[in-house]
């Protein structure tokens, strides 16, 4: 086992958060899609159970520039609030940002 995913985060969901920002990325960019998909396996090579594995692509083809649309990530949010999320697993980063952070 990793000596960083220890046997809780295990005993919790993994997210694996599927996303493009536009209808047009989900049509061309198929190879990012499957890239994104495999992360499922991932965390399933990393120790997490296949019912404990949970893909998250409803927010695919909405922008990322307002939470508008974006339920997904609310999940995500609301399970790492509440403790339930043993990893969340996304291709960028980027992608769970809703709006640009300013730390000022």
């Amino acid at each position: 086992m990793s000596t960083v995913i220890k046997q809780q985060h295990l005993q919790k969901t993994a997210f694996v958060y599927l996303r493009q920002s536009s209808p047009t990325q989900v049509k061309k960019n198929v190879e990012g899609s499957r890239r994104q998909r495999e992360m499922a396996d991932r965390m399933k090579q990393l120790g997490w159970p296949a019912a404990r594995v949970r893909l998250l692509g409803g927010d695919t083809g909405n922008s990322g520039s307002t939470l508008h649309g974006r339920d997904d990530y609310q999940t995500i949010v609301e399970a790492v609030l509440a403790g339930q999320a043993g990893a969340v697993a996304a291709r960028e980063l980027s992608r769970l940002v809703p709006i640009p952070f300013n730390s000022t």
